[in-house]
């Protein structure tokens, strides 16, 4: 018996999925769920199918709709040709006409049945006998095929397949699968997986070995165990027990890796290896809470006590195993929907938490007593002051009027502290509070410390922390220009359009204020002038007043602004407008109208510049553009430039690829002819004929110097020009 076919028997040792060999009766049902369907070249029988279902295919030689069909889907392991024999016996073990059909390849089988057709068909069988030979040629790893076996007969009784030849194998790994039980065999529930670290738990490793076809006896088994991808313990080799325990103290991912074989056939494990299963399952172990419950400070209701549960073992608790849960309890009642960490009394009585770390047993915390409590008080409102810096100076004792309005107690004491830590310790108390300035930036939250005495025997007092907001509320920063805004006017020097100065606030939260002249003087306002913006053709001095309306303290702020006069530019001409360049630096002038230093210039779209001089102004049709600098609007004008660029690179990165005379539009013909050193015409170029890209005959040729000769028309004078450039590769 070859290598091949003794790793493929092997493979009965193990059959976790017992219908594994069963097909599917019908290409539908294969396709819903062609998992469950995978045949390989074992021995292992199936049943037969002895029912039809009218199913017809057009296949090359099966010419009727299939009498008692198995469908089957088979998986390439190893590489090569693959010959596989199907026998077919009646339940009188005689042998009984069995036909096939097999298709493939195929990546996946999504829709497979709709691609079962003759260009897919790779072996076809329909003569009567009662073994046929399967042939798949040149199958590579992880290729799928479709087999169908065909019970003719109609005798009920079993089928078989095996490899009889070829260097590939069929996949048969579905046959050995490992599982981690309960000791008792049952399947790993949630309830078994989460325990308490006092508890213990041992998991089992069962290897199903119903299939094996041989002496069970000669079975031995090999069992490593991991947990969290680390070996744990020394691994169990050559035991004749299909099943492996372990005791497990601690939480992680247990994962066994098994191996099976006979070793009266394979006793060195060599021929063939062994195939390699696992199984793994996730163990929490949880602890039990040690739990303490602590008052944030006098126990008075009105003083918003809060109980904190405060777990004295956290450190051993484990994120996303442990999960706490709570249960406030009042006079030893469990309070509904009092399940947080934490919990503020509302009523006076005895309050205790109950902690639970399922499955470990509940704990209870200490009791803590709640007494009577003074009256609730609301913070008061915020004191805001406008300002110039991000500081000012405020009485914190404005609003104590209005806190003891509402308290009922008779004796009713304030302190300001900067801090809450400090309130409630009643520690560095602010010396005067009539006259403080905030130490935080614009916003800064003082701490009042209310006492009430209830007990006048006794003087036992409760008190309340109220919040005191400070806010100090900046003036506006100047949302104006320091440039003066321009008013444009024509070449009639008439005004074009006005200015729109833009404050860009929005009208709900500020108000405006236009004056002519500085520092918004009474008086001076300009009337209906009460918007966000302030359009004007008038020169002169203007300020606004913009007051910000947001909240209780409105805040004022005056900003002041010039407005000035600019030329909208009229026209503008280009000297020389039209300029044959091959022998000047290609040098032009602009001159716009009416003239004025406010005005910037560009050519095409490159960038802006004051100066209305070009130099070195590449060939070609250009557009020049005259710009107002203060939005005045603007115009264009077109020049022409030719000449010719001194050397091209026809290396096909589309720059500079192919060579011509720029500009000629000014030219009504021309003709440039191309010379090498030698005087040889190499090529000649007119209008609407290509460039030169640097060849001769479909040859590139070498980097040098090469001549032309330039002759253009212009108005019925014809002119010529002669010079050289270079090729550069």
């Amino acid at each position: 018996m070859n290598n091949l076919l003794k790793l493929l028997l092997l493979f009965q040792i193990i059959c976790f999925k017992i219908y594994a060999q069963g097909g599917a009766s019908s290409c539908a049902q294969l396709e819903a769920n062609y998992q469950d369907y995978q045949s390989c070249a074992t021995s292992i029988p199936f049943s037969n199918s002895v029912g039809g279902n009218n199913e017809f295919f057009n296949t090359s030689c099966i010419p009727t709709a299939f009498v008692g069909p198995t469908w089957f889907f088979i998986e390439i392991k190893d590489p090569g040709n693959v010959i596989l024999q199907i026998s077919q016996t009646n339940s009188n073990g005689n042998g009984a006409d069995v036909d096939f059909v097999l298709w493939g390849p195929f990546t996946n089988l999504t829709n497979v049945c709709s691609q079962l057709n003759q260009s897919k068909e790779k072996d076809c069988s329909y003569s009567s006998a009662a073994v046929e030979t399967v042939s798949i040629p040149s199958s590579t790893p992880g290729q799928l095929y479709v087999l169908l076996i065909d019970n003719y007969s109609g005798q009920s009784g079993q089928i078989s397949v095996s490899q009889i030849g070829g260097s590939g194998s069929t996949n048969c790994d579905f046959l050995s699968t490992v599982k981690i039980n309960n000791t008792d065999g049952t399947p790993i529930s949630n309830l078994d997986a989460n325990l308490c670290f006092s508890d213990t738990k041992q998991i089992m490793a069962t290897i199903d070995v119903n299939a094996f076809t041989g002496n069970a006896s000669d079975l031995r088994f090999n069992y490593t165990w991991y947990k969290n991808g680390v070996q744990i313990g020394t691994p169990v080799l050559n035991d004749s027990n299909p099943t492996n325990t372990i005791t497990i103290t601690s939480s992680g991912t247990y994962k066994v890796e098994t191996t099976t074989y006979d070793i009266v056939n394979n006793p060195n494990q060599n021929s063939p290896i062994p195939a390699v299963s696992d199984a793994e399952v996730d163990l929490f172990f949880h602890t039990t809470p040690d739990v303490a419950i602590t008052l944030n400070d006098y126990s008075c209701v009105n003083t918003n006590p809060q109980l904190t549960t405060n777990i004295l073992n956290s450190s051993a608790l484990v994120t996303g195993v442990d999960n706490l849960t709570y249960q406030w309890y009042l006079n030893n009642n469990p309070i509904t929907g009092a399940t947080a960490q934490n919990y503020s009394p509302t009523q006076v009585g005895e309050y205790f938490v109950k902690v639970t770390n399922s499955p470990c047993p509940s704990v209870n915390s200490n009791v803590i007593q709640i007494i009577e409590n003074p009256v609730i008080i609301n913070n008061p409102n915020a004191l805001v002051t406008c300002s110039t810096s991000e500081f000012a100076t405020f009485n914190l004792q404005e609003n104590e009027n209005a806190i003891t309005a509402s308290t009922t107690y008779p004796t009713v004491s304030f302190q300001y502290f900067t801090s809450l830590n400090e309130a409630i310790a009643n520690t560095n108390q602010i010396n005067d509070p009539s006259n403080f300035m905030n130490t935080n930036p614009y916003n800064q939250t003082i701490y009042i410390r209310l006492t009430s005495i209830i007990n006048t025997n006794t003087n036992d007092e409760c008190y309340t922390i109220l919040e005191q907001e400070l806010i100090v509320k900046p003036y506006l920063e100047n949302v104006l220009s320091d440039n003066p805004y321009t008013i444009c006017y024509n070449a009639e020097n008439n005004i074009a359009y006005p200015v729109e100065v833009k404050t860009n606030l929005n009208e709900t939260d500020y108000e405006f204020i236009w004056y002519n002249g500085f520092n918004a003087v009474a008086g001076n306002e300009i009337t209906g002038a009460t918007s966000s913006s302030f359009t004007t053709s008038n020169l002169g001095l203007f300020s606004v007043q913009i007051t910000d309306i947001t909240g209780a303290t409105p805040c004022a702020s005056t900003f002041n602004f010039t407005t000035q006069t600019s030329p909208i530019p009229q026209t503008v001409t280009v000297s020389p407008s039209e300029l044959i360049a091959f022998d000047s630096d290609n040098t032009v002038v602009a001159t716009a109208t009416p003239n004025s230093s406010d005005y910037l210039y560009a050519i095409d779209n490159g960038g802006e510049q004051e100066s209305n001089i070009f130099y070195n102004v590449p060939p070609g049709k250009h557009f020049l553009k005259v710009i107002n600098k203060y939005g005045c609007g603007e115009t264009k004008t077109v020049f022409t430039i030719v000449d010719y660029p001194k050397f091209f690179t026809p290396n096909g990165d589309t720059f500079n690829d192919v060579w011509n005379i720029r500009g000629t539009y000014l030219f009504d013909a021309y003709t440039v002819s191309i010379f090498d050193r030698y005087g040889k015409l190499i090529t000649q170029i007119r209008k609407n004929t290509p460039e030169w890209d640097g060849t001769f005959n479909g040859q590139m040729l070498p980097a040098s110097d090469y001549w032309f000769r330039l002759v253009y028309t212009i108005d019925d004078v014809e002119y010529e020009y002669r010079n050289h450039f270079t090729l550069k590769r």
